[in-house]
Parts: structure tokens; C-alpha cells; sequence
């Protein structure tokens, strides 16, 4: 697994207003995949399209499939 998957998402959305309240990261060994459940809010009012749009850089490199949900609807 690749290291700094932690580090990327968490920067990337401190960089952006987001604040995390809730992280459950996972690897599973047996197939090779790395899971993370991310709960956070924006202070800023930042929407949830505005975060989306400008995360490809940060999955690209690790190959991560993501989505992006409100948790709140």
C-alpha cells in the first residue's frame, strides 16, 4: 500500500475548510485494498461540488476510487 493516503485526503481537505469529525481507516490484506470512511463539515461554508471538482489530484496518484456524499440528506 502505498504510504501518505492519510496525509493527502486530511491535507486536501484542511487546505479547503474542512474540518474531519470522524475517521475509520481500513486495509484489507487479503485483497489489497485500503478503505476509509471520512466524516467532516465545512466551517466555511464550502459545498460539497466545489470538493469534488478539485479532488482528482489527490486521488490520482494512489489510484482511489471515492465517493462524495452528504451525509446530512
Amino acid at each position: 500500500m502505498p504510504r501518505g493516503i492519510v496525509a493527502a485526503i486530511s491535507t486536501y481537505l484542511a487546505s479547503r475548510g474542512w474540518n474531519i469529525i470522524d475517521s475509520a481507516p481500513f486495509h484489507d490484506m487479503e485483497a489489497g485494498c485500503f478503505f476509509m470512511h471520512v466524516g467532516f463539515r465545512s466551517e466555511e461554508g464550502v459545498g460539497l461540488e466545489a470538493l469534488r471538482s478539485g479532488f482528482g489530484p489527490v486521488a490520482e496518484p494512489f489510484w482511489l476510487r471515492c465517493k462524495l456524499s452528504n451525509g446530512a440528506q
